[in-house]
């Protein structure tokens, strides 16, 4: 719930920009509370898309490659786009 709280604070003011096209948050640890939140606030309470991603994730420098193409292609597709 704390957590909840903190995001909706800084999500809502960015989120009423009517640029604003997508939410790419960069998450320091995989919880699924943080995961959760940003998810049902994005999709339900100020509909935008959006892109959660583990820092770890990021962290392994031998498939980073891979990785951001998998992202990007993943951010290409809640934006319209095709995967292929």
């Amino acid at each position: 719930l704390h957590s909840r709280r903190i995001l909706f604070g800084l999500l809502v003011p960015v989120s009423s920009r009517s640029q604003l096209q997508l939410v790419v948050a960069i998450s320091p640890s995989m919880r699924d509370d943080r995961y959760s939140a940003i998810k049902r606030i994005c999709c339900s309470e100020k509909p935008i898309p959006s892109q959660v991603i583990n820092a770890r994730t990021l962290s392994n420098s031998q498939k980073i490659r891979s990785i951001t193409q998998k992202i990007l292609l993943q951010i290409n597709c809640k934006l319209g786009g095709t995967l292929w």
